[in-house]
């Protein structure tokens, strides 16, 4: 062993678990020495496989290691190159090399335990280069775990999957978790998994899961468990909360909302059908609302779906009943640079109909040439009759035309001979009155060789159909106070 003489000075290092003398001088000898806890670098786990390394070195005699436990004055382990291994409690020592080929001697010398018991917490170990001198280290065991697992996280994989994940707490020891699986509150399974996540497969449909995370450190001691994860495994329940509102004539907008969270919706299936039942409209959306355009004017009863869709399957559809106001469009003609009145003849033996449209107050003369047969010649006069109302009068020309707005424009004068007066002016062509036949007097007579019968009376003159509605016109002409009479 060497020994140290005369006057020696210690320089002590505290390096982490480290503890160096990095000289020791006397006059005659030189030492120094190095202690560690080798393995684990970290904090000590149950279980783990502790190690601590000493070095020594000493000038000019041959190098040794003193180890002792807790601090025990007596019987150390001495270890010397050359020299049986002692043994020391319940640590392995030995010498992992030894230098002598110069006037320095080296020892390397380890103290290893397999697998550290929790027991040995708070213990101590020392080691020396002269018996005399130890430094030592206190072995620290890590306790239970303390921090409860948080930010956990359930995503569906597959429709009989699904993925849970969460962070590791800030323990050391962990090693594995297990994970508790209840189904309908009935305890199912447990099982167990290295890393900070699990797959559950094998899900039924309809079933409530509840799932609870427990940390396992190295010896077995649990952790505090974390929060119960309640998960129904299931379709999308029905939609709620449904409103709308018309935008346009042809545009909708619908909003509602979902009851549950887990497993989280994917998209909304919406469906518009008409009073037929046939769809008019399908779209899908991830939004809680849409907007739905171009909604045919032909029906104003909408029935709507809406179908919530997750990674199972598709949900039970929820139903609205939509009903909009169409609004019509009024298109307005006009007619410019018309005459203040204008003339329309036919003959009225022709069957040939002349309508007129206009949606105004007109003043409209018939103006009708009677013919009079006599024992020796036919007698001809003209009658006319002028009134003014509000109507519409349908006309056909090819030279005034006009579009009737809304549902004003009725047909009013079809094969005869008159005048539509657009103003205020003093009626029109009216007709010589020297010749006033009374009305039983009109016989009418063609004024064509196509065949027309005579008539002698006007009763006969209207039941006949060659002259369309003028004949029952002329009759409600001459029964209407605002025209007069027709004589």
């Amino acid at each position: 062993m060497a020994t140290a003489t005369g006057i020696n000075w210690y320089l002590l290092v505290l390096t982490g678990s480290c503890v160096s003398i990095v000289s020791v001088m006397g006059e005659a000898n030189m030492m120094s020495l190095s202690f560690n806890q080798s393995s684990p670098s970290g904090p000590v786990c149950p279980g783990d496989r502790l190690v601590f390394t000493c070095v020594t070195v000493v000038e000019g005699e041959n190098g040794v290691a003193v180890w002792r436990r807790n601090n025990q004055q007596q019987d150390p382990a001495i270890l010397a190159y050359g020299v049986a291994i002692p043994s020391l409690d319940d640590f392995t020592l030995n010498i992992t090399s030894y230098d002598n080929t110069t006037n320095v001697h080296v020892l390397v010398s380890t103290a290893t335990n397999p697998s550290v018991p929790v027991e040995l917490n708070t213990t101590t170990i020392g080691c020396s280069a002269d018996a005399m001198n130890y430094h030592t280290l206190t072995i620290n065991i890590a306790g239970q775990p303390t921090t409860q697992i948080t930010n956990v996280t359930v995503a569906p994989i597959t429709n009989d999957t699904l993925l849970i994940t969460w962070n590791p707490p800030s323990d050391q020891c962990i090693d594995h978790y297990t994970v508790t699986i209840n189904s309908n509150n009935t305890h199912n399974e447990s099982r167990t998994t290295d890393n900070p996540n699990i797959t559950i497969n094998d899900l039924i449909i309809g079933t409530n899961y509840s799932f609870i995370i427990i940390p396992i450190d190295t010896i077995g001691r649990e952790g505090p468990p974390s929060s119960l994860i309640q998960y129904i495994w299931n379709v999308p329940a029905q939609v709620v909360n449904i409103s709308w509102d018309q935008i346009s004539t042809d545009t909708i907008t619908i909003w509602w909302n979902n009851t549950e969270v887990f497993p989280p919706i994917q998209y909304y299936i919406i469906s518009v059908y008409n009073t037929s039942n046939s769809i008019i409209y399908t779209n899908n959306t991830t939004n809680t609302n849409i907007t739905i355009t171009g909604l045919p004017l032909t029906d104003t009863n909408y029935t709507v779906t809406i179908i919530s869709v997750n990674i199972i399957g598709y949900g039970p559809s929820t139903t609205v009943n939509v009903s909009v106001t169409v609004t019509p469009t009024v298109t307005t003609s006009s007619i410019t640079n018309v005459p203040s009145s204008v003339t329309l003849t036919t003959d009225i033996s022709t069957s040939t109909s002349v309508t007129v449209i206009l949606s105004t107050s007109i003043t409209v003369t018939v103006s009708s040439t009677i013919h009079e047969q006599s024992s020796s010649s036919f007698i001809s006069a003209t009658s006319t009759s002028t009134g003014t109302t509000s109507m519409s009068v349908p006309v056909s020309s090819s030279t005034v035309s006009t579009t009737a707005a809304g549902s004003n424009a009725v047909p009013i004068i079809s094969g005869a001979i008159g005048t539509v007066d657009t103003g205020n002016q003093e009626t029109k062509n009216r007709a010589d009155t020297a010749v006033t036949p009374t009305y039983d007097e009109v016989i009418v007579k063609p004024t064509t060789t196509t065949g027309v019968p005579i008539y002698d009376t006007p009763m006969e003159l209207q039941a006949n159909t060659a002259y369309d509605v003028i004949n029952k016109d002329i009759i409600n002409v001459h029964n209407n106070d605002a025209y007069g009479q027709i004589m």
